[in-house]
């Protein structure tokens, strides 16, 4: 009675309590029964309660779709009733206690609960899937993403696990992965004694097919595969169970010899042909090799220490390597004109030929190919015959390197390359110099000298990277005090700067031991550049004083001669001293002064004869603009602005026949400007072969460059035999000769 009072008051259902009452009492009974079930009295928790639903209800746990609306594990879509406490407060995932369908399928009796309890709760009835399997080189294993469903409906995704142990059928796929990435690729993060011989070996004879160019050496990966798959047993499928297996088997059974990877063996002389360095003066340059068209380092690399790179000469590095040098030669002989490849029939034995002819890194290799073809079949080429572009591999691939291995530039234009490069002083922490030469160095720190007072000091000293290896080397100069009152002794780390600097170094040195004559000549420069001659000069310079400077450099330059390299020794510096004592250096320098300012005057006078004749003509009304401007321009070419800079001695001595061959010129073009029209015809096509040379003449090797002046000196000569035959030339000169010279310059260069 006391029960029905409760049930009333708290509106309960006596009969379902009764039956609550009862289902407890029988479970209990039963429960005592099993020795292995204990009973807690401390209260439960939610998750342990409904976790123990669950495990009779997990058919009916579902997840959010939208809103209150749900999806269960039949791919039925529920609604929690309204009028339930859950409708606006469940989590993502529910599990009811029964369902109701009336208008639609609604679930009483509702309760969060947390996914994974679905899977802890109905496991045997949940299904597994994987994607995305991948070798983990951290862990040693193969991993995939893991998807587990319940009838369909997806409760956990994205799991990371090891994928052969969830199932015995995953063995095989996670054993291939494992060859796969672990052996054939070597991403495993233990040092394994039997794969790295193998992959040293693959390795060594991989690096033979980019030196050959030819995939025809190594197997391919699928037999190496094959290889390992054949000697590991099937349960061999991640770094555990490999280091397991190892420990029982013998090791020798993963060890390839050669006969395991190679479809060819090749002969030692054709790979004799690829040398791993080439030896630059000194320096020994390192190449490494690539055989992979389009990628930016297929073909040959040299690797260069940054202390030589500006020193390095383009046409020595046109030669290649001898194995790549017959396809090289081939390909420049097939892209000749058709008119000249004709002759050449059968390419491959002409190639052949020519090679024989040749000696390797000896001059310019393009022009050695000219001569040759020349010698043998009579044939000129000239320079543009030969194919402009060149695949990459042909060409010759530079990586400058610091001392600290680290890169610094790369390229295959060597000239460009040499142009960009910026030689940091910041890395001098960078390399070392050995203690012999470090107290040389300390030695003559901070000396000042007035006088050759020398001994020992070494052309150039080597430098040492990190591994004690030579990457440069530091070059002695004489670098001018900052206060000019004598020179210190420097190392510079360039061959380009310590030439310029010694050049400077050591015409100073010399100076100073004529400083009185040298005070006179500077104040006889001054006074006699207040002439009206120098009136052209200083005012294009600037100012009298820059003038002045730009005379005594020129002065110095031709009495001491260029010394630039190496510092000057004893004998050498006596012989100049004695020299210059014998003749003055005064004296010597007011004969350069007076002859300087005897050109200018010729300048000046022809400038007014010039000017004079066209106004002649503008009186007549038959004024020839293009002719007079064509006459200044040809003065400014005979002296031009800077002369000074750019002249030598022997240059200036012809000045005076040329003015002179101008000035019979303007006179008979005043006479007859149709015939000398004719004339300058024929001058024309030379002209402009000298605006393109001029163009080219600093990016030009030393031989072009010498063969341009000497095209630039015939051009001159020539033109005085077609407007001045009278006055005699320096040296006999014709058409065909200048054209020769031309042919030459094409070919070469």
């Amino acid at each position: 009675s006391r029960l029905k009072r409760f049930c009333a008051r708290n509106f309960l259902s006596f009969q379902r309590m009764g039956e609550w009452i009862d289902l407890h009492e029988q479970l209990t009974r039963i429960l005592n029964r099993e020795k292995q079930i204990h009973f807690s009295d401390d209260e439960s928790s939610y998750e342990a309660i409904h976790q123990s639903l669950l495990s009779g209800f997990f058919r009916q746990c579902a997840r959010r779709k939208k809103g209150s609306v749900y999806q269960d594990s039949g791919n039925r879509e529920i609604m929690i009733f309204p009028g339930s406490q859950q409708f606006t407060k469940s989590g993502d995932w529910i599990v009811a206690g029964s369902f109701i369908e009336t208008s639609r399928l609604f679930a009483h009796t509702v309760a969060t609960i947390e996914p994974e309890w679905i899977e802890q709760c109905a496991k045997p009835f949940c299904s597994y899937s994987w994607s995305n399997t991948r070798w983990e080189k951290k862990s040693g294993r193969v991993v995939a993403d893991e998807t587990v469903s319940l009838h369909g409906l997806i409760i956990i995704a994205g799991r990371t696990v090891n994928f052969p142990r969830r199932n015995k059928k995953n063995i095989h796929e996670a054993r291939t992965v494992f060859i796969q990435k672990a052996l054939l690729e070597g991403r495993v993060n233990e040092s394994l004694a039997f794969l790295k011989q193998n992959r040293n070996l693959i390795k060594k004879w991989q690096s033979a097919e980019h030196k050959l160019r030819k995939k025809n050496i190594v197997i391919e990966e699928s037999t190496i595969f094959d290889f390992y798959d054949s000697k590991l047993p099937s349960e061999v499928y991640d770094l555990s169970t490999l280091k397991g297996y190892l420990k029982k088997a013998e090791t020798d059974l993963l060890v390839m010899e050669e006969k395991d990877i190679l479809l060819r063996t090749p002969a030692n002389n054709e790979l004799a042909d690829y040398p791993t360095s080439l030896t630059y003066g000194s320096t020994i340059i390192a190449l490494s090799y690539r055989f992979e068209p389009g990628n930016e380092s297929d073909g040959v690399t040299a690797y260069v220490p940054e202390f030589i790179f500006d020193t390095l000469k383009a046409d020595y590095f046109e030669w290649l390597v001898p194995g790549l040098l017959v396809e090289k030669t081939t390909f420049l002989v097939k892209g000749l004109p058709k008119k000249i490849r004709k002759h050449l029939i059968p390419i491959n034995t002409t190639v052949e030929r020519i090679l024989d002819s040749l000696v390797l890194y000896r001059g310019n290799y393009h022009k050695s190919l000219s001569e040759a073809l020349f010698k043998m079949f009579k044939i000129t080429i000239h320079a543009s015959d030969w194919p402009r572009t060149l695949p990459d591999h042909l060409l010759m691939r530079f990586i400058v390197k610091d001392s600290a291995g680290r890169e610094l530039i790369s390229g295959r234009d060597l000239s460009k390359l040499q142009k960009e490069f910026v030689s940091s002083s910041s890395k001098e922490a960078h390399y070392k110099i050995r203690k012999k030469e470090q107290d040389l160095i300390d030695h003559y720190k901070n000396r000042i000298f007035t006088d050759w007072d020398f001994t020992d000091i070494p052309k150039h000293i080597p430098v040492y990277g990190n591994k004690n290896d030579i990457v440069g080397y530091l070059f002695s100069a004489l670098r001018v005090h900052p206060q000019k009152n004598g020179v210190m002794v420097s190392f510079e780390k360039t061959q380009k700067e310590a030439r310029r600097v010694n050049s400077a170094g050591t015409h100073h040195l010399l100076l100073l031991q004529f400083k009185e004559q040298f005070k006179r000549l500077k104040k006889y420069c001054g006074v006699t550049l207040s002439g009206p001659s120098t009136v052209w000069l200083t005012s294009l310079l600037g100012n009298r004083e820059t003038v002045s400077e730009l005379l005594l450099g020129f002065i110095i330059r031709e009495v001491f001669e260029s010394e630039r390299e190496p510092i000057i020794d004893k004998k050498r510096y006596d012989q100049i001293i004695t020299e210059v004592t014998h003749q003055g250096l005064f004296k010597r320098g007011q004969i350069i002064i007076d002859k300087i300012m005897a050109i200018l005057r010729l300048r000046k006078d022809l400038y007014e004869t010039i000017n004079r004749y066209a106004q002649l003509s503008d009186k007549s009304g038959n004024r020839n603009q293009a002719l007079f401007s064509e006459l200044h321009n040809q003065l400014n070419e005979i002296i031009p602005s800077n002369f000074l800079e750019k002249c030598t001695i022997e240059d200036l001595d012809s000045i005076p026949r040329y003015v002179k061959s101008l000035e019979i010129r303007t006179e008979r073009s005043y006479a007859n400007p149709h015939k000398d029209q004719q004339k300058q015809a024929k001058i024309v096509p030379h002209q402009e072969n000298l605006k393109m040379l001029k163009k080219l003449f600093d990016d030009a090797s030393d031989d072009c460059k010498e063969l341009y002046k000497n095209y630039a000196h015939a051009v001159a000569e020539y033109r005085i035999t077609l407007f001045s035959p009278e006055i005699k030339t320096a040296t006999g000169v014709s058409e065909k000769k200048i054209t020769n010279l031309w042919q030459e310059i094409r070919r070469s260069c």
